[in-house]
C-alpha cells in the first residue's frame, strides 16, 4: 500500500490511537474533555434453566464498546452536513462468568474487566445507569465495579425467582461509551477522514463484485480457462466509479491516484483469498511418493514434492498446497500448467 494511501487509512481507523491521551491540542491535560458511560440491562427473556450436571449458574454478557467524538461548538453541532457525533471505533463481543463462590468479588471484576478489552482506561468522569436509574457519576474504577457486581448479583436474584435449587442461564447487556468532545476544526476533521474511509471501504466491496462478475460472465462462456481482471483494469473501473458516484467529494483528489491503487490491490487479493477459500476445499490429496509422470517436482517453486501434494479437481496437475493457493490467489485461478480451471463449477451461468 503506498504511502498517502496508508496516512488516509491511518486517519480514518487511528484515531482512538492517536486520542486516548485525552488532550487538548495545545497539548494540556484535560479531564473534562470526554465522558464514560456505562450501562447494564437484563438482555430480556426469560433464564435459560441449565442441566442437572452444571456445578453453578451462568451470567452471558452481550457488551458494546464504543468510543465516540462530538463537537464543543455549536455552530458544527448545528449544521446540517455534519452529523452531532461519530462513533469512530466499535467493539462488540461475548463471554460468560460463573456465578460460583467467586461471584460478587474482586475476582470477578477483575475476570469481566480482561474479557472486555476496552480501549481506554476507566478512571475518570464515569457515568453509570441500570434499570429504573438514571444516570449518575461514580467516583473511578472501584466504584464502578462494586455498582456492576451488586446490579449484576440483584438481577440474578430476580431473574432466579421460580428456579429454586436450579442452575440458570441469565443475559446482560453492558454498554461502556466514551465520548469525547473537539473543537470545530478537528471535530471536522475526523468526520471527513472517517467518510473517507467509508469511501475506500465502499470501493473495495464494489471492486471485488465486479471482479466476481467478471469471472461468473466469462466462466459461463464456455472454455476451461479464465482471465481475472489486472489491478490496472481495476484501477481503471475504481476511477470511473469514483466520479460517477461522488465526483470525488469523499476521496481528496491529492491523494486519489495513490488510494485507487492501492484499494484496487487490496481488492484484487481479497477477492483471491475469497476464492481460494472455496477452492481449497475442493482441492484434492495425492500421494506425497514422486512418479516419474509428474517429474517429482512442483512446477511452480521447483523443489521436490516430499509433502502436502495437490491438485486441481479440474486436471491431473499436482503440486505443493501453500505453492498451488499463492498462484491461485496473485496469479490466476487456473493450473499453472494446462491452464484448465475449476471455475466453471462455482460460477454457473
Amino acid at each position: 500500500m503506498s504511502t498517502a494511501a496508508e496516512s488516509t487509512r491511518a486517519e480514518t481507523v487511528g484515531h482512538e490511537s492517536r486520542r486516548d491521551t485525552t488532550t487538548t491540542s495545545n497539548g494540556v491535560n484535560n479531564q473534562d474533555n470526554y465522558e464514560i458511560f456505562v450501562s447494564l440491562l437484563p438482555a430480556g427473556g426469560r433464564p435459560k434453566p441449565l442441566s442437572s450436571d452444571s456445578t453453578s449458574s451462568q451470567i452471558q454478557f452481550n457488551t458494546q464498546v464504543d468510543r465516540i467524538y462530538t463537537t464543543t461548538s455549536a455552530k458544527s453541532s448545528s449544521s446540517s452536513t455534519l452529523p452531532r457525533q461519530i462513533v469512530v471505533e466499535s467493539r462488540r463481543s461475548k463471554f460468560g462468568i460463573p456465578a460460583d463462590d467467586s461471584f460478587g468479588t474482586e475476582s470477578l471484576s477483575k475476570k469481566m474487566v480482561s474479557r472486555l478489552n476496552i480501549p481506554f482506561p476507566l478512571e475518570n468522569n464515569i457515568y453509570w445507569r441500570s434499570l429504573p436509574s438514571s444516570w449518575i457519576k461514580v467516583e473511578g474504577s472501584a466504584e464502578l465495579n462494586s455498582r456492576i457486581v451488586k446490579t449484576v448479583g440483584r438481577i440474578m436474584a430476580g431473574m432466579k425467582r421460580g428456579h429454586e435449587g436450579k442452575n440458570v442461564e441469565v443475559k446482560l447487556v453492558l454498554n461502556i461509551a466514551k465520548k469525547i468532545r473537539v473543537g470545530e476544526a478537528e471535530y471536522q476533521q475526523i468526520c471527513r477522514a472517517q467518510q473517507e474511509g467509508h469511501a475506500m471501504d465502499d470501493l473495495e466491496k464494489f471492486l471485488i463484485k465486479c471482479q466476481d462478475h467478471h469471472a461468473a460472465s466469462t466462466t459461463s462462456r464456455g472454455g476451461g480457462g479464465f482471465e481475472r481482471m489486472s489491478v490496472d483494469e481495476l484501477k481503471s473501473v475504481a476511477e470511473e466509479h469514483v466520479m460517477r458516484v461522488n465526483s470525488g467529494a469523499l476521496i481528496s483528489a491529492s491523494d486519489r491516484g495513490s488510494i485507487i491503487d492501492a484499494v484496487a490491490r487490496r481488492a484484487s487479493s481479497e477477492w483471491g483469498r475469497a476464492l481460494v477459500s472455496k477452492l481449497s476445499n475442493a482441492l484434492v490429496k495425492v500421494e506425497t511418493s514422486p512418479t516419474p509422470s509428474s517429474g517429482g517436482e512442483c512446477s511452480i517453486c521447483l523443489a521436490p514434492k516430499a509433502s502436502s501434494v495437490v491438485r486441481l479437481p479440474c486436471c491431473v496437475h499436482t503440486f505443493h498446497r501453500d505453492c498451488l493457493l499463492q498462484w491461485l490467489i496473485h496469479h490466476t485461478p487456473n493450473c499453472p500448467l494446462c491452464r484448465s480451471s475449476p471455475l466453471p463449477s462455482f460460477y454457473r451461468p
